[in-house]
């Protein structure tokens, strides 16, 4: 298969399943269904032949198996339709962290492999929520923003932060290695202890540690932007930049919300503006930026 017609049945995919879910308003939760499915139909892909030169058949297999279990009901249909996604991401932490030493050598921190280990979590949670699970209790919402979560957080917020931090070994690096690393799994443990009634405080403080880490992302590429080189790169940076540094200000606010309360911070308002934010400062604008830039570092 070419790499044209790997890349059309993957982008036919994504318009696809975005035309059939489609709400009339993102604060719908079909809206956050089209944000998942961005993920592994179109950007991880593109992130994964961008920066490894890696192309599968296995992932448009698996990524439109996945967008046809969230056409269906919940049940065990819709469950087994999404399970090869899940099996497709523990074959590419295999192959990318102990099969090969591919992954090692274009890497520079921790981000970049713990990324791959993030991936199949957030395939697992999409299982879930399509078998209609709700693991200890959580409301069904929980459970599917878990999934988006770790697709885009856990995954590419990362893999962009690894790529970004190739740029030296400047030592600030490891801070930002260590709240990334840190902050993706704190806050699905924030999110899962305040659903069950568990101290809130905890909530705080991941999404405080995850939203630095974003915010100094989001700082670099607009730093980036700032300099010389090609216009529509600097562009996509300077606009990805801005679009993560509002969403990760709104997860500060929201983290902070038992403190400093705003009324309208609630569930429904976040996944339409906090999440639409991120979807389009990492998974379109900063993922757009790179694929651009290749390897030329300013």
């Amino acid at each position: 298969m070419t790499t044209r017609a790997y890349f059309s049945l993957l982008s036919l995919g994504a318009i696809v399943f975005t035309f059939l879910l489609l709400p009339d308003s993102p604060k719908e939760l079909n809206w956050v269904k089209v944000i998942l499915l961005f993920a592994p139909t179109i950007l991880i892909p593109t992130w994964l032949y961008e920066q490894f030169s890696f192309r599968h058949p296995g992932l448009i297999v698996g990524t439109w198996l996945l967008g046809f279990a969230f056409l269906l009901p919940q049940g065990g249909l819709a469950g087994s339709l999404a399970l090869p996604w899940l099996l497709v991401t523990l074959w590419l932490g295999y192959r990318f962290l102990f099969f090969t030493q591919q992954l090692f050598r274009a890497t520079a921190s921790w981000s970049g492999r713990a990324a791959f280990l993030f991936l199949p979590v957030g395939a697992a949670w999409a299982v879930a929520d399509r078998l209609g699970w709700q693991p200890m209790g959580f409301q069904a919402t929980i459970v599917l923003l878990t999934a988006v979560h770790f697709h885009y957080a856990g995954f590419l917020l990362l893999s962009i932060a690894d790529r970004l931090m190739q740029r030296g070994a400047s030592s600030k690096y490891k801070i930002l290695d260590f709240l990334l690393i840190a902050g993706v799994p704190l806050v699905a443990l924030g999110i899962t202890l305040t659903d069950l009634n568990g101290p809130r405080w905890i909530e705080t403080f991941a999404a405080t540690v995850m939203a630095l880490g974003g915010i100094w992302v989001a700082l670099e590429h607009l730093s980036l932007a700032m300099k010389g080189g090609d216009s529509i790169t600097r562009l996509s940076w300077f606009l990805g930049g801005t679009c993560l540094l509002a969403g990760m200000m709104l997860a500060i606010a929201y983290g902070w919300r038992q403190y400093y309360p705003l009324d309208f911070l609630n569930i429904p308002w976040m996944y339409a503006v906090h999440g639409s934010l991120n979807f389009l400062g990492v998974g379109v604008f900063l993922l757009y930026g790179w694929y651009r830039n290749k390897e030329e570092f300013y």
